[in-house]
């Protein structure tokens, strides 16, 4: 029953934009109401493909600026589902063919101005867009009337003018004809208020929405002064139908977002070297605006929610144009076999067309895509671009040396690889979170630089030993360079990822204390990582003086903590500081949703946990083991996702003063860090969890600290450690399970508890 609602819900929010957001609200409650099947539906063998349906809506919903907030909650009550249960594909379909006339005419209208109409706001400029792109199809109500209505008996046959114009009119579903009937006589016009932007026009700190709309007017005016000086051109037809809508986007950005790559096609196509000068600017000065990328291996990237979401629209173009013209190129080498001399009619200007895009594709920068790919986290983006760098290198190469493509010595190719792209590639691989590709690129390396050493341990979770690198590289920078200061922010991730977050503190407050650093503020990474360690220990003075700093960043480990101490201070600031951190995660799920469900997990988590966070506040207590039992299980079961959730989990157990769940969630983190190969947060958070239990070094004989014996073996056997963890686990089977089979009232569960560690055992 509650699938047909949904069912019916996403339909009337993908039709009706203005009411998306309360459908959104509605769908959020059946989420809720129907948590149970839901959770057994992603945790059944083979999950049901409604699920994935569902969250790819609400991905794709995101690019409706006032729906994002309801997303995000019904993605929050969803949970951070393991990418590895769904089949979820968001790349956008490049439908790259391009339009006739009349059909681009029907999409604008019947799919962007349409809806428009119902918004008071822009209802006049939808209204002169739709009479406009009417009368440049000779659309009008004369001949509608004369041919369609029922009063009309004309016999007369329509010209081929009038028979292209009946049947766009006829094209039209029944509702859209009726509430476009008016515009076929109206007599709209338009106030003209244009200006010349400043070329580019990417600035930093730009507002996304302004950038787009600006660009994509700008084009605008561009192409119709090219129809303008030549209209007998066929390449120029559709200007027409772009001028009408050069106000109308300022009110709505899908429509500028749908026009923009075509106008950028056409003006390649049609323009002076001028103009594809400056439209590759413009890509080239988005590109630049997030040039981060530079040798140290930990250095901070400051991302710009706009920035993010400008360079993802520069992406989505560079690969629109891509396919476009591999697929026009292909359909004329298709033809040139049909008929030679048909195709040699008809192809050259269409291999001149794709000649041209080509070109212009060819001087941007693969190597700056891929930086830029990078630095916002689209890996595999990332990947494909840096390849097609390679390839053109090594056909540069291979020409300089006179020789055929395909007999390039493989040395060379390995030599390029490793001598000029290999860290590039490793970093890549770190993100793809590839341990094969990582093991090949450290075989295919002749020299192995620190940077490089520190990625490998850190690839492979080896953090004690990238700690020591960044040691060791710390002493040989001086404390006010740029070397030194990502350096020290790679000792502190490493200290956090080891569990060491006492440590964390000492080093921050050393490094401030500095005479060096006497009157300056504290710099936002050192705050950041202040906070982490601080709400990780618990230390709420040290996380509330960390989060008053002036130059305290909007990142999400500093809008988490905002919540977690609201949290334990019962601040009426909760809901505030919990819809900050939620509406910081919205520009990199816009970005993310037009790529892969992978890209935008990372996100998925964080709205997970805050959704566990809004719960707890809710019910003020945090014993819902159960539910979030359920939760834990549908993510995806890795360390690195996992143990974020139990150290917030865990936090608020402390916070809501239960020992128990507190030291419950802390083995659940020794056992995952364990089976993840991180055996020194493992055995810290072990003897954490027998601390909350208010237990010894050496548990004692009792049911409840029974798990921690087991736990204990098994991360002692893990380690390599096995005869002291044979022996630990046969002290416990000796001394707990004498009696075993006593008549008690717990003796069944006496038993099954020790025949599941005698199996433990013998395994063992």
């Amino acid at each position: 029953m509650w699938r047909t609602t949904v069912g019916h819900l996403m339909q009337s929010a993908a039709d009706t934009p203005a009411l998306r957001a309360t459908l959104l609200a509605k769908l959020k409650q059946i989420l809720v109401q129907e948590r149970a099947e839901i959770t057994q539906m992603i945790l059944a063998e083979h999950i049901d493909s409604f699920l994935s349906d569902i969250i790819k809506f609400l991905l794709t919903c995101f690019k409706d600026l006032a729906s994002r907030q309801k997303c995000c909650e019904c993605l929050s009550e969803l949970g951070a589902i393991d990418p590895g249960r769904l089949d979820i594909n968001l790349l956008p379909d490049f439908n790259c063919e391009e339009p006739e006339k009349s059909a681009l005419v029907k999409r604008l209208t019947e799919d962007y101005l349409f809806k428009l109409l119902k918004k008071a706001v822009c209802q006049a400029q939808a209204g002169y867009a739709i009479q406009e792109l009417f009368h440049e199809c000779g659309c009008t109500g004369e001949l509608v009337t004369k041919h369609c209505s029922s009063q009309g008996c004309s016999r007369q046959q329509p010209d081929e003018r009038d028979r292209g114009a009946l049947a766009l009119w006829n094209s039209f579903r029944p509702d859209v004809r009726d509430s476009l009937n008016p515009y076929l006589s109206s007599k709209y016009s338009l106030r003209e208020n244009a200006t010349q932007p400043d070329l580019p026009i990417f600035k930093q700190k730009i507002e996304y929405r302004s950038w787009v709309v600006t660009w994509t007017a700008h084009l605008i005016g561009v192409f119709h002064t090219l129809y303008l000086g030549n209209q007998e051109n066929r390449k120029l037809a559709c200007s027409p139908i772009f001028y009408a809508c050069r106000q109308v986007i300022s009110y709505d950005i899908d429509t500028a977002l749908f026009i923009l790559p075509l106008l950028v096609l056409n003006v390649i196509r049609s323009g002076t070297t001028e103009m594809r000068n400056d439209i590759l600017a413009e890509i080239n000065a988005v590109l630049e605006g997030c040039k981060t990328f530079v040798d140290h291996p930990k250095h901070t990237v400051s991302i710009n929610d706009d920035g993010q979401l400008c360079t993802q629209e520069v992406f989505y173009v560079v690969a629109w144009l891509t396919k476009w013209a591999e697929t026009t190129g292909a359909q004329a080498s298709a033809s040139e076999c049909r008929t030679a001399t048909a195709a040699t009619r008809g192809s050259a200007p269409r291999d001149q067309d794709v000649a041209q895009v080509v070109g212009m594709l060819s001087q941007i920068q693969q190597l700056q895509i891929a930086k830029a790919s990078l630095n916002y986290k689209a890996y595999a983006r990332s990947l494909m671009h840096l390849e097609n760098h390679l390839r053109t290198l090594s056909k540069q190469q291979v020409e300089l040396q006179n020789q055929e493509p395909t007999k390039m010595r493989r040395d060379d190719c390995v030599k390029l690889l490793v001598s000029e792209n290999a860290e590039f590639l490793q970093r890549i691989f770190c993100g793809l979170d590839d341990p094969d590709c990582l093991s090949g690129l450290a075989r295919l390396r002749q020299k192995t630089s620190l940077c490089e050493q520190i990625l490998d341990h850190e690839s492979t979770g080896e953090w004690n030993e990238a700690l020591t690198c960044y040691e060791q590289a710390c002493q040989y920078c001086a404390s006010h360079s740029t070397d030194y200061k990502a350096y020290l922010q790679g000792r502190l991730k490493c200290l956090r990822n080891l569990g060491r977050w006492g440590t964390m503190l000492s080093l921050i407050t050393s490094e401030v204390s500095q005479p060096s650093a006497s009157g300056v503020a504290i710099p936002s990474e050192l705050v950041s990582y202040g906070v982490q360690a601080s709400w990780r220990l618990g230390d709420w003075a040290r996380l509330e003086s960390f989060l008053a700093a002036p130059t305290c960043p909007s990142d999400w480990e500093c809008s988490l903590g905002r919540c977690l101490l609201s949290l334990q201070s019962e601040s009426v600031d909760f809901t505030k500081n919990l819809a900050a951190a939620c509406g910081n995660l919205t520009a990199p799920l816009t970005a993310a949703s037009c790529e892969s469900y992978q890209r935008a997990y990372p996100s998925l988590v964080k709205l997970h946990i805050l959704q566990e966070l809004e719960q707890a506040q809710r019910y003020k207590n945090a014993s819902a083991a159960e539910v979030w039992r359920q939760r834990l299980a549908i993510t995806q079961p890795s360390f690195k996702i996992q143990e974020q959730i139990l150290n917030v989990r865990r936090l608020m157990c402390r916070i809501f003063r239960v020992p128990e769940e507190e030291a419950t969630h802390w083995l659940s983190i020794a056992k995952t860090a364990r089976c993840g190969g991180q055996f020194q947060i493992a055995y810290n958070a072990l003897q954490q969890a027998i601390y909350c239990n208010g237990l010894t070094a050496a548990p004692a004989n009792t049911q409840t600290a029974l798990k921690y014996r087991l736990e204990e073996a098994k991360l002692a056997w893990a380690e390599g450690r096995q005869i002291a963890g044979i022996t630990l686990l046969k002290k416990a089977m000796t001394s707990r399970f004498a009696e075993a089979t006593s008549s008690c009232d717990d003796s069944y569960k006496e038993v099954k508890k020790y025949g599941g560690t005698a199996l433990t055992f013998s395994t063992m």
